[in-house]
């Protein structure tokens, strides 16, 4: 147990914290700190993570090889969830972000919707194409995620 004096007036006066307090405090603390540093509702620190997040998880495919590590719904989240509104993706695109074989990519994008995490919606002007979308509760998923997973976390 760890004691820390609270009272500057009485130094006899203490409170034990247990060290998964202290840890907890001080994660707080960082997370208050890192949203601070950012716009808005801190959605930019956290695409931030995410991207990191997804070289990290290149280069581990790079050295291992994507069978052993797949996960094509998260992959496919990250890349939706980094393009935070700057590019729309088609399914083609996502598929191609990911390295995903389409026909796993498509499974996993039907539970996705089905889960209410994205949405698709036909190209305007290519018949043969679709866009995908983060749906606001795979945003809301993302970003608690985020929030609670230390930054260097891989």
């Amino acid at each position: 147990m760890n004691r820390f004096s609270f009272d500057r007036d009485d130094p006899n006066r203490t409170v034990t914290l247990s060290t998964r307090d202290v840890r907890d405090a001080v994660r707080l603390l960082g997370r208050i700190a890192e949203y601070d540093q950012t716009e808005g509702d801190g959605r930019t620190l956290f695409v931030g993570r995410a991207r990191r997040l997804i070289a990290e998880r290149r280069k581990r495919i790079g050295i291992f090889g994507i069978s052993m590590f797949g996960e094509p719904a998260w992959d496919m989240l990250l890349a939706l969830y980094t393009e935070d509104g700057r590019q729309r993706l088609t399914v083609g695109k996502l598929v191609n972000a990911t390295g995903h074989a389409p026909t796993t990519a498509l499974r996993w994008l039907d539970y996705l919707e089905t889960q209410g995490f994205i949405c698709r919606e036909a190209h305007p002007l290519d018949r043969r194409s679709t866009f995908v979308d983060l749906a606001d509760k795979g945003y809301h998923a993302l970003d608690a995620y985020f929030s609670e997973t230390p930054p260097n976390a891989r």
